[in-house]
């Protein structure tokens, strides 16, 4: 896990505004900026959620992403555009459709990863409260294991291990294949 210190570098901190949600202050952070479509992707570390947009600029259609979390009243985030590489490949499809062809070399890498990754469902969509699941490599750190017992804690989800530990929250578990055990 990244340090504070770590954690800012590159980052931006903002207080939210009176019921301001974080997709509406993301939205306004691209104000001028014609926004073609956009939408909420899983996380990882760090940041819990990304928000991806497909923004006409220059003629051309290219995605904007932005990770952040919401931290102190406030929101932190960073904004690559897909032209920079980003690590986050859950954009939903509609933002991913909404883009034109582009020559650039890593926005082409990027939109790759991301096409790979829309076909896996690794996220809550399948979980039930109580199900064993086996992830397809380790989410929390060597030697801890990979069976968990899913467990719903409110909006979110914890993780048990099967030697009955305290509960996990996994930050990057929608990233990571996982299974249902019998």
């Amino acid at each position: 896990m990244r340090t504070a210190k770590e954690r800012e570098m590159g980052a931006t901190w903002a207080p939210l505004g009176y019921k301001q949600t974080p997709l509406a202050f993301l939205r306004q952070t691209l104000a001028g900026h014609e926004i073609i479509a956009d939408g909420m992707g899983a996380g990882d570390g760090d940041y819990s959620k990304v928000y991806y947009a497909a923004v006409r600029r220059d003629g051309e259609v290219v995605a904007y992403v932005m990770p952040f979390a919401r931290q102190q009243g406030g929101i932190y985030w960073k904004d690559f555009c897909e032209t920079s590489g980003p690590g986050f490949y859950t954009a939903p499809a509609k933002v991913m459709a909404a883009l034109t062809p582009t020559d650039g070399e890593w926005a082409n890498e990027w939109r790759a990863k991301v096409r790979e990754q829309a076909g896996h469902n690794y996220g809550a969509g399948r979980l039930r409260d109580g199900m064993r699941v086996r992830f397809a490599r380790p989410v929390w750190g060597e030697g801890v294991g990979q069976e968990f017992t899913a467990r719903k804690a409110g909006r979110s989800w914890v993780f048990e291990r099967t030697e009955g530990c305290r509960p996990y929250r996994l930050r990057s578990w929608t990233t990571v294949p996982w299974e249902v055990c019998a």
